[in-house]
């Protein structure tokens, strides 16, 4: 997992693991406000996933990881946490909520999440490794977050 800011990208770019600047870049280069939701392909392997919805509590939101695809969460407007395990904790594989076409799984995991702060402009790459646990409250109440996800095929 790599978390960084659209503020300090120039600093922290020499740090990203290889193949991922070009994505950060994209993100930085992005006129967000225009950017409408849904889909978009960014070419035959790869696509960016544009939402805008609420946050829950972290006790509703799943612990997910991906097989064949790589994440770049981007957080446009609002904020968000994100739990986050490491493989050797996610747990056991839940697979009547899994999705294996659309290569989510979801785990069980009974370890207290590690928390990362997502605010305007954060992004957090997520290898298969990473157990992500997207769109937590920041506090007792949900809010509105718009973000991106890249999905980066492995």
């Amino acid at each position: 997992m790599f978390i960084g800011n659209l503020s300090t990208f120039n600093e922290e770019k020499r740090s990203l693991p290889k193949g991922y600047e070009k994505w950060i870049q994209y993100l930085a280069e992005l006129d967000t406000d225009s950017l409408k939701l849904g889909k978009y392909d960014l070419d035959e392997d790869n696509y960016m996933i544009v939402v805008e919805v609420d946050t829950d509590a972290p006790n509703i939101r799943q612990l997910e990881a991906h097989h064949k695809f790589a994440d770049i969460q981007f957080v446009i407007e609002g904020r968000e946490k994100i739990g986050y395990q490491s493989i050797t904790q996610m747990g056991n594989l839940l697979e009547k909520e899994s999705n294996v076409a659309n290569d989510i799984y979801f785990y069980d995991s009974k370890f207290e999440d590690t928390v990362i702060t997502m605010t305007k402009g954060t992004y957090a790459i997520l290898l298969p490794s990473d157990a992500h646990r997207t769109l937590c409250n920041w506090s007792n109440k949900s809010e509105r977050v718009k973000k991106i996800i890249v999905k980066i095929k492995l």
